[in-house]
């Protein structure tokens, strides 16, 4: 009788604290370790001070007053702005090979149905987002990623209806796939009220429910691990102590003012 193979590794690294440039740096050095790995990688991302992620296509002169001062950053990917500091950040590369880099719904639906999982597990209703995005005729979309509603946001229920709170943006490249994840713990005080959002942590609290961001972050990752059926492997360092000159180099790019400023 044959001995029954391990499961393939998931490499997951915790990052520290760094400034938006590196952070989206890191994740452009994510996608070719995703092709280096044969599967899917994961980075969760910090961030040094309160600040605004544009989407790859968002109009910089378009950010609203509530938003102005934060430092500014534009992802590779798409989707609305964000304002990051209160929210978990989550990056997962895989290549287009992989089940999950074959369609874009899919890996939003395995990564934000494992945190919906996990939540339900403590008693928050939360769910897949699945109506088609509305507005009215001729309208855009609303600036802020929290804001918006798209097919497999992760939203909870509140007494005014539903709150987003995680969202996701991916970057498709010729390889592989990239997919920014922001999964809102609580709202952002540096910002003024009206760009403000309750977070998951807060939204729990109003039901009864206390919520730990470490015991949540596992669980959901455990939850990923799972889905694509491999073991988590948690890396001893961050990404940069693995590749810290070339995730340098790529971070240029996202200090380029001609980045930046590019719409």
């Amino acid at each position: 009788m044959s001995e029954r193979s391990a499961p393939e590794s998931l490499p997951v690294w915790f990052d520290t604290p760094v400034p938006g440039p590196v952070n989206m740096g890191a994740d452009e050095w994510l996608a070719a370790e995703a092709l280096r790995h044969g599967g899917p990688v994961i980075r969760v991302a910090r961030w040094s001070e309160p600040t605004l992620s544009l989407g790859a296509f968002q109009v910089r002169r378009a950010v609203p007053d509530a938003l102005r001062g934060l430092a500014l950053v534009r992802r590779p990917s798409g989707g609305g702005a964000i304002v990051h500091g209160t929210d978990l950040t989550v990056a997962i590369a895989v290549p287009r090979s992989h089940p999950w880099g074959e369609s874009v719904q899919r890996l939003y639906d395995e990564v934000h149905g494992a945190l919906v999982a996990v939540l339900r597990g403590h008693a928050i209703a939360a769910r897949l987002h699945r109506d088609a995005p509305v507005s009215a005729s001729g309208a855009e979309e609303p600036y802020l990623c929290f804001d918006r509603r798209s097919p497999g946001d992760v939203v909870v229920p509140t007494p005014a209806g539903t709150a987003k709170i995680l969202g996701s943006a991916q970057r498709r490249l010729q390889a592989a796939v990239v997919q920014h994840g922001s999964l809102l713990w609580v709202a952002n005080m540096a910002v003024a009220a009206p760009a403000r959002h309750a977070g998951v942590a807060e939204v729990a609290r109003a039901a009864g429910v206390a919520l730990a961001s470490d015991e949540i972050v596992d669980a959901w990752l455990a939850g990923i691990a799972a889905a694509a059926r491999r073991r988590l492997e948690m890396q001893s360092g961050c990404t940069w102590d693995q590749a810290g000159p070339v995730i340098t180099e790529l971070a240029g790019r996202f200090r380029d003012p001609a980045w930046t400023e590019r719409r």
